[in-house]
């Protein structure tokens, strides 16, 4: 019993480790042809493989007239070696190629549409840029026309301080003038009064004089006749 089990672990480790390294092989170009239940064309025909379908070899070499395979859908059976080849075929190749072309295509498409893109956002920068520009040439003419207008301030500050200055000047002058003015006017008085109070004393003395002048005179005359 125990020698039963042994042989037993032994042929499914066997097919198991057959099975790991099962070659893939492809059908030939040839039209269709046949998987067998058994190494002969005597045995009976499981199905029909296509040109192109890909088998897994699990027993016999590509030197052996048969081999048994493995197809695609866990089907199991033997087909001629001389219908098989290592690489796919030509029609799969082309149906590959034109896959790889398509796809190429596509992406070649793709880069198309990239570099149009990247074109259009580049001449949307570079009228980005110019706007931007502009935008900074005019808010630095603006600037400028800020700091002038700013400055007028402290201009106006200086010129009315300036101004102030000359101002209170004159004011001094003004009323060292006006002073002088009154002193010039108190002396022209003071000098009327004194001319007036001279006129009006050689006014009395003389009204004084006159009466004896004509005394003496009289006197003088009457003496004489």
């Amino acid at each position: 019993m125990k020698s039963t089990i042994l042989i037993s672990g032994l042929l499914i480790l066997c097919f198991l480790s057959g099975v790991s390294q099962a070659k893939s092989i492809y059908v030939s170009d040839r039209l269709v042809i046949t998987l067998r239940s058994g190494a002969g064309n005597q045995f009976k025909i499981i199905k029909t493989l296509p040109a192109g379908t890909v088998l897994d070899i699990l027993e016999g070499t590509e030197s052996d007239e048969w081999l048994k395979v493995n197809t695609p859908d866990g089907m199991t059976g033997y087909v001629q070696s001389q219908y098989l080849s290592n690489e796919p075929t030509s029609k799969d190749k082309l149906i590959t190629a034109e896959k790889r072309l398509d796809r190429v295509q596509q992406e070649n498409t793709d880069l198309k549409e990239k570099l149009k893109t990247v074109t259009q956002d580049k001449a949307e920068l570079s009228k980005n840029q110019e706007s931007l520009a502009a935008d900074n040439e005019k808010i630095n003419k603006e600037l400028l026309h800020i700091r002038e207008i700013s400055a007028k301030p402290v201009e106006l500050a200086d010129e009315n301080k300036s101004l102030k200055t000359q101002t209170i000047t004159l004011e001094n002058e003004t009323e060292m003038l006006r002073q002088e003015n009154q002193v010039l006017k108190d002396r022209s008085s003071r000098d009327w009064f004194l001319a007036g109070g001279g006129v009006m004393i050689a006014g009395i003395l003389l009204g004084l004089l006159i009466p004896k002048i004509r005394w003496t005179k009289k006197s003088s005359w009457g003496d004489g006749f």
